[in-house]
């Protein structure tokens, strides 16, 4: 069955603006709301098993979430995320550490993939990637910490998401004693994007959804609730090395 979500500009955010290379500085307002990111290639191999102990991730870049968008606006969350990004030839790799103060409270179900009105009453993470970086469509991932997926295709034009689109990728979750961790691999030759051998530089949003009394959906970058748009608020991630190798829209291979 076609599932199709109609959105809100409550729901995500992005915009074009300055350069402030990644840095941990935090931003006052949403008028200066984008960073760049600059990412970094792998130190090592990274297996996706909801482990982060590979040297890679000790290096990979930190992308702080800083902002609770709802029910809050643009206030400091209730708890504190991290999200990390790396690439090698083939795959961008993304984790996430969750921490939770009480984690015994964590909502996590096993179900199947993409049943979303169950889905989002669990804990989980979100991955929102604008390859084109021209802020009308983007990749659209959510992971629970047990790893189960969600996927889809955000359009800001029609406003929607659309969850009979399904990608192959990878993604493990975890239980831990400070909350849970998340680590997910996505093919290269399975997103779309600019044939180009220059630097790529993409949309990316990182948030959290971490639902108590209230469902407090957190995100790296802060939102205007007083702007149409979504994915132009998004902050960017680019990289020397992060480059369009092969998108072709096929994968056959597994990522152990």
């Amino acid at each position: 069955m076609t599932r199709r979500c109609r959105l809100t500009a409550i729901g995500l955010v992005l915009a074009v603006v300055p350069t402030g290379v990644w840095g941990q500085e935090e931003t006052d307002s949403a008028t200066d709301a984008v960073r760049i990111f600059e990412v970094a290639r792998a130190t090592s191999e990274i297996d996706i098993d909801g482990v982060l102990d590979e040297p890679a991730w000790q290096e990979a870049v930190v992308i702080p979430l800083l902002y609770e968008y709802f029910p809050g606006n643009n206030i400091p969350p209730p708890v504190e995320t991290e999200g990390l990004v790396t690439f090698d030839d083939s795959w961008l790799y993304i984790a996430f550490r969750a921490h939770d103060p009480e984690p015994g409270r964590v909502r996590a179900h096993l179900m199947a993939r993409d049943e979303i009105d169950t889905f989002v009453q669990d804990d989980h993470v979100t991955i929102t990637l604008d390859t084109f970086n021209d802020e009308r469509r983007a990749f659209q991932f959510r992971v629970n910490p047990l790893g189960v997926q969600a996927d889809a295709i955000f359009s800001e034009v029609d406003g929607i998401e659309d969850y009979s689109w399904d990608m192959i990728w990878a993604s493990a979750g975890k239980l831990t004693n400070e909350g849970y961790v998340v680590e997910v691999a996505f093919p290269f030759d399975q997103l779309r994007f600019q044939k180009t051998r220059e630097a790529q530089t993409w949309g990316i949003e990182l948030g959290r959804s971490y639902p108590r009394s209230s469902r407090h959906r957190i995100t790296d970058s802060p939102r205007d609730r007083d702007r149409s748009c979504i994915i132009c608020q998004f902050n960017k991630i680019s990289g020397a090395g992060l480059r369009a190798w092969s998108p072709v829209a096929i994968w056959s291979s597994t990522r152990r």
